[in-house]
């Protein structure tokens, strides 16, 4: 049986906020996880990869007033496997495009995203609230606006918080843009060119640890946008999915050489067709990518 119920969501995600940093981990914590992009341009495969890395935060919480780089640092520790369409001469089609770091880490820290439908969201409507036996489950609309502009609105997103409000569990938002075309520099072609998001859909998923407080399980990202170049539209797709392996508190990554995150991930790969030890299975379109001859 479903019972619908109707909430005050705003209200809702700031019981969480309150309490958060006694019921989420807010140390110092080295995550080992499972790292996978895959990025597409008109809806065939451009990049592909699978790396195993050490993902250093300095707090489990995002920090609005400190550099995003600074919160995080990333160590790769193995390459699964690694493939890149490179340039081609006169070639128009932007294979080099990619998603900045600084967007992907602030959408994994929960109180950035509560914050934003807190503090900055409009028209919020409950769908539907379910109530099961250990879980909340809340589907709401709503749109985020800087000012009076609205940037995007939130379609059958989702928040599953425990039984009495105090912890979100899961949280999933579908976040779709207007299209609008801005002007941008690619510093790798040297040219001008217009870009548009059109949706962001992101999941968030936490566990309890062992001191009974929230770390996270697994972050998944998939944004999908067009970029212009001259009177050439190209479709792009880029999905990012970081799941968390084991957590060990400390300070700092020790020995280990760190990635620019001002660069992509990419950037600092060799192309790497092995497979063996993947930690997630291809699929068969993934699998022939990796084994395609460039031409």
């Amino acid at each position: 049986e479903v019972v619908v119920y109707n909430i005050n969501l705003k209200e809702k995600i700031n019981q969480v906020l309150i309490a958060i940093e006694y019921n989420y981990m807010s140390d110092n914590v080295i995550h080992n996880a499972t790292y996978k992009e895959v990025y597409r341009i008109n809806d065939s495969l451009s990049r592909l990869f699978q790396i195993q890395m050490d993902w250093w935060s300095n707090n489990g919480l995002y920090n609005f007033g400190k550099d995003i780089y600074k919160q995080n640092r990333v160590a790769i520790e193995n390459v699964d496997y690694s493939k890149t369409i490179r340039f081609t001469e006169g070639s128009k089609v932007p294979n080099g495009g990619y998603i900045e770091n600084n967007d992907f880490f602030r959408f994994s820290y929960l109180n950035y995203m509560l914050i934003l439908i807190q503090n900055y969201s409009k028209d919020v409507v409950i769908q539907s609230v379910q109530k099961e036996d250990d879980q909340i489950n809340v589907v709401f609309d709503g749109a985020l606006y800087q000012g009076e502009k609205k940037l995007f609105e939130y379609q059958e997103s989702r928040i599953v918080f425990d039984t009495n409000y105090s912890k979100v569990k899961f949280l999933m938002l579908n976040m779709v843009y207007p299209g609008t075309l801005e002007k941008a520099f690619s510093k790798e072609r040297n040219i001008s060119y217009e870009k548009a998001t059109l949706s962001h859909y992101v999941e968030l998923s936490f566990e309890e640890s062992n001191q009974q407080k929230m770390i996270p399980n697994y972050f998944i990202s998939d944004l999908k946008g067009v970029i212009r170049f001259g009177d050439t539209e190209s479709r792009i797709s880029s999905k990012q999915s970081l799941f968390v392996t084991g957590s060990t508190f400390s300070k700092k990554l020790r020995g280990k050489k760190v990635l620019d995150l001002s660069e992509p991930f990419y950037k600092s790969l060799k192309d790497q067709k092995s497979t063996q030890n993947a930690k997630i299975l291809l699929t068969q379109e993934e699998q022939s990518f990796l084994e395609k001859e460039d031409h």
